[in-house]
């Protein structure tokens, strides 16, 4: 419990705290709401072309138990916000000296890194929580068929979420650890996650860690056709999420235990 006063008395006085966690929710809302109400014109092309409108609302894709996947995968977008958050925020500890600080104060790096961590995860169940409120009241607003089997049906996916969003936290975590400088840090994680990794990706055919951890919930592609979504995520795909995980974990720690402060 102390070390959870420590880290959250930084935070709660910290504007970018606030001002970055109320866009992401209100955002991330927002456009997920509107994706009922979201059409797009489509040219098929050709000497007989014609415009087709994309309604997404008459697809269904709030009905249970699709609601789940298409949410969860939509959120997913979202990742980038609580990540730059969480650079921005380790970074300033080096910054203005307060891991220093908190070593002269007492505290040990074992428990500076186990305060960080259950930042992280105090982070991460939150956004999990705000996206189940989503898929619940989206879901119950649009149902078809309230039925407790199919309204639960694909309820793991926000497990596999929650494991995504720890995944790119933690990423986050270890590079503001090991390059200390916020913008040179969101710089190589948003070149990295959404530059290197997916070209290298399709280069040479191997899931690469952040890669694979936003794979891990499939687009909801086949709306676009009136087909239901049939998902199912590997117990294999889960335990490589969690061990690139506890990698980024590791090497967080191993750097956090061999730096002066």
């Amino acid at each position: 419990m102390n070390l959870i006063k420590i880290e959250f008395r930084k935070l709660i006085y910290y504007p970018a705290f606030w001002v970055l966690g109320i866009s992401y929710f209100v955002l991330m809302g927002i456009v997920i709401k509107g994706l009922n109400s979201f059409k797009m014109q489509i040219n098929s092309g050709g000497v007989n072309a014609q415009n087709n409108s994309v309604d997404f609302g008459s697809m269904g894709i709030f009905n249970f138990p699709d609601v789940w996947q298409v949410i969860a995968y939509m959120a997913g977008f979202f990742f980038i916000i609580p990540a730059i958050l969480t650079i921005i925020t380790v970074c300033n500890e080096y910054e203005f000296r307060t891991f220093r600080q908190n070593l002269i104060d007492g505290l040990t790096r074992g428990e500076w890194m186990a305060s960080k961590i259950i930042a992280l995860l105090v982070i991460s169940t939150i956004s999990t929580v705000f996206v189940l409120v989503l898929v619940l009241v989206l879901g119950y607003s649009n149902a078809v068929d309230t039925n407790a089997t199919i309204v639960w049906q694909k309820s793991n996916l926000i497990v596999v979420y929650f494991i995504q969003i720890l995944g790119y936290l933690s990423f986050a975590f270890m590079l503001a650890n090991l390059l200390k400088r916020a913008a040179i840090t969101i710089g190589v994680f948003l070149l990295y996650v959404y530059a290197l990794e997916p070209v290298i990706t399709y280069y040479i055919n191997f899931d690469l860690p952040m890669y694979h951890i936003r794979s891990m919930i499939a687009p909801p592609i086949n709306k676009l056709i009136n087909q239901d979504l049939n998902m199912i995520v590997e117990p294999q795909v889960i335990a490589l999420a969690l061990l690139y995980t506890a990698t980024f974990m590791s090497i967080t720690f191993f750097v956090v235990q061999r730096r002066d402060a």
